[in-house]
């Protein structure tokens, strides 16, 4: 019996997409939590993965993905 493609949600998308970006020569981080200021305890919110991209004249280009899980979700809406 034929095993059915399974979607990759949470942890393992994330993982996924960080490698992409890894792939393509970015720096990539998972799970970041933002804070409004250095000392703050008070959460703003939570990054799945930011990548760091530096292009041959040192320019600084920062790429944050969102990524999405549940029943209702398409498969190409899956990476925001």
């Amino acid at each position: 019996m034929p095993k059915k493609n399974s979607i990759e949600t949470g942890v393992a998308l994330e993982a996924r997409l960080q490698r992409l970006f890894i792939c393509q020569g970015a720096f990539a981080e998972r799970a970041l939590f933002l804070r409004p200021a250095e000392a703050a305890t008070n959460l703003v919110t939570d990054v799945d993965v930011v990548a760091h991209d530096y292009s041959i004249n040192f320019r600084h280009t920062r790429i944050y993905a969102e990524c999405k899980g549940g029943r209702n979700v398409s498969t190409l809406d899956r990476v925001v």
